[in-house]
């Protein structure tokens, strides 16, 4: 039996969460014992999972501990930026945490300590092919610089961040009275993303 559930139910009806989806590039055990890389295709309420490999074939039910998901190797020079596709792990656990909701406030910090805020305007994913998928999934709107209150909301565009470049205000406030509000536009941000535009 086969679903888009990321959930499925154990012996005594408890719910468990699925390590893989529908979509998902993963490693599969083959017939041979070796296994081959391919995507996920079914996922079965008995924990078993049907993959179709790169070659064509289609494997049967196979267990999760036979699945992994692809690895590849990046090799960086000592002293370069990291890629924008690699995400410190620190920095992607310090946020996996915080489920954000249309109308959070956010922070977030720029090259020099500076901090602009802002507030969620929908949580959705940037692609619908993977839609289970963290990536750029916040569109947020940045708050108004210091004189241009209310200026090119009309032809505002749509600005996405990954939930572990930006962080919750501290200590239960709004977030407000914490922000910093330097030289309008600030510099690139420190996370690796875009930043607040001017109007």
């Amino acid at each position: 039996e086969a679903g888009p559930s990321g959930s499925q139910a154990g012996p005594s009806g408890e719910k468990k969460s699925r390590k893989f989806q529908v979509g998902d590039k993963v490693k599969a055990k083959w017939k041979n014992k070796f296994r081959f890389n391919g995507r996920i295709t079914e996922c079965h309420a008995d924990g078993t999972y049907r993959v179709k490999f790169d070659d064509g074939d289609e494997g049967s039910r196979t267990a999760e501990a036979h699945i992994s998901f692809q690895t590849f190797t990046v090799s960086l020079r000592s002293g370069t930026s990291l890629p924008e596709f690699i995400v410190p792990l620190f920095r992607y656990h310090r946020n996996d945490s915080h489920l954000w909701a249309p109308g959070d406030r956010f922070r977030m910090r720029f090259e020099g300590d500076l901090i602009f805020g802002g507030i969620v305007r929908a949580v959705k994913p940037i692609d619908r092919s993977y839609p289970a998928s963290p990536w750029s999934s916040l569109e947020v709107k940045w708050d108004d610089a210091p004189g241009q209150e209310g200026a090119g909301d009309d032809d505002e565009e749509e600005e996405h961040y990954s939930p572990w470049e930006v962080m919750a205000p501290s200590n239960g406030s709004n977030g407000a009275e914490e922000l910093l509000l330097p030289t309008w536009p600030p510099d690139a941000p420190a996370s690796g993303g875009g930043g607040p535009a001017s109007g």
